[in-house]
C-alpha cells in the first residue's frame, strides 16, 4: 500500500503540472478499507483529454498500475464536491474585525494597564498572547458559528469547474487498481489485497 500511494502521489504531482489542472485527492471508496479512489478535475474536457493522452499519464499509469490489482466493480462514484473557494477578501477582513476589536479592547482596559511598568517588547508580547487566545478559543468560534454561512455563502464553486467523472477501467497489476475517466475529472481506484 505504501508503494502504490507513493506512486499515486507521482502521478497527481505529474498532473498538476499539467495544462487545465485544477485540484486532485486520494480517499477511501465508501468505507471499503481496501478500495481507494484517486481524483483528479480539470477545468475542460479537452485538458483531462489532454492528460489523459499524455506521456506522462501513460508512464504514471502504468506505473501506479504494478502495485494495484483490477478492480472488476468500479467502487461507487462519489459525490463530486469542489472544495470551496476562498471568500471574498472584504467578507474575510471583516469577520477578522469583527473579531479583533473586541479582544484588543478587552485586553487593553484590563490586562495593558497591569504591565505598564513592563518594556514596551513585554507589553505588545502581552497583548499579543491574550489577544491571540480569546480569538482562538472563544471569539472566532462564536463569530464563526454566526457569521460563518454568511462568509462562506458567495463560495460554491460553478458546477462546470467540476463534471461528474465517467469511469473506465485501467488495466492493473498487482496491489490496488485504477481506473480514469473520459473527460474533466479523472479517478482512479484501488483495492488491497
Amino acid at each position: 500500500m505504501a508503494s502504490f500511494t507513493t506512486s499515486v502521489k507521482g502521478l497527481l504531482s505529474a498532473a498538476s503540472r499539467s495544462q487545465g489542472y485544477l485540484d486532485s485527492r486520494m480517499e477511501k471508496a465508501s468505507g471499503d478499507s481496501a478500495t481507494w479512489l484517486v481524483i483528479c478535475w480539470f477545468d475542460s474536457a479537452e485538458s483531462a483529454e489532454e492528460w489523459d493522452r499524455s506521456r506522462s499519464h501513460a508512464t504514471w499509469r502504468e506505473y501506479v498500475g504494478r502495485f494495484s490489482t483490477r478492480v472488476e466493480q468500479p467502487p461507487p462514484r462519489p459525490a463530486a464536491q469542489a472544495p470551496p473557494s476562498p471568500p471574498p477578501r472584504w467578507k474575510t477582513a471583516l469577520v477578522t474585525l469583527i473579531g479583533v476589536f473586541p479582544a484588543v479592547l478587552l485586553v487593553n482596559v484590563t490586562v495593558i494597564p497591569r504591565v505598564t511598568g513592563l518594556p514596551l517588547l513585554v507589553r505588545t508580547l502581552v497583548l499579543c498572547v491574550c489577544v491571540t487566545g480569546l480569538m482562538t478559543w472563544v471569539l472566532m468560534p462564536q463569530v464563526m458559528r454566526v457569521l460563518g454561512p454568511w462568509l462562506r455563502g458567495s463560495t460554491e464553486a460553478p458546477s462546470s469547474a467540476r463534471p461528474d467523472a465517467d469511469w473506465a477501467d485501467v488495466p492493473t497489476s498487482k496491489t490496488p487498481s485504477a481506473s480514469l475517466p473520459d473527460h474533466a475529472a479523472s479517478a482512479t481506484h484501488a483495492r488491497r489485497r
